[in-house]
């Protein structure tokens, strides 16, 4: 084998062990943050004053104890890693760009922070959305989870049609949401 061919070997593995070990260091680092995130935000939720679970449904308290800490250890898994290596990758692609065609790099570096520009506003918007409906979700979770902790006062007064009714009016709120 070449010169060429072995340090090509010899950095590629030694790229595969750095992206590795970053990978594992992330994952346990964003466990123990996580773990810490819903105790704490457990601890939080025993101590609030009862006035905030009057206006507080059930099911929001839960999606934050559990669904937006859970989103943040995806976030730390997946997306800085992904950036880390997008990154790279687009430096290295520029840097080969400028290598074949210096004017087509130009122009490519004129017409990117547009296109991001576009993308920043976009996502804006969807972000506004999504939060909405993870609000719905939220609502929803609660009316089932209230109706689940109600069930034997709503078998015993009749209640079924009536709760059966209310989740449907929240389930269709949130399709509609969405």
């Amino acid at each position: 084998a070449s010169l060429g061919t072995r340090a090509l070997s010899s950095t590629m593995a030694a790229v595969s062990l750095a992206w590795y070990l970053a990978e594992s260091q992330l994952a346990h680092v964003s466990l123990r943050l996580v773990e810490t995130l819903r105790r704490q935000a457990a601890d939080k939720l025993l101590r609030l004053p009862i006035a905030h679970f009057a206006r507080t449904s059930s099911g929001d308290a839960l999606g934050r104890c559990f669904h937006d800490i859970n989103r943040l250890r995806s976030f730390l898994n997946h997306a800085l890693l992904s950036l880390g290596g997008d990154l790279l990758l687009a430096a290295g692609s520029v840097g080969f760009l400028f290598y074949l065609s210096p004017r087509l790099a130009m122009a490519l570096l004129i017409v990117t922070p547009i296109g991001v520009l576009t993308l920043l506003i976009t996502s804006r918007q969807v972000r506004r959305g999504y939060h909405a409906a993870q609000h719905q979700m939220a609502d929803l979770t609660g009316v089932l989870g209230e109706q689940l902790g109600s069930m034997p006062a709503i078998r015993a007064f009749g209640g079924e049609d009536h709760e059966q009714q209310r989740f449907s009016a929240q389930s269709e709120q949130l399709f509609e949401q969405t």
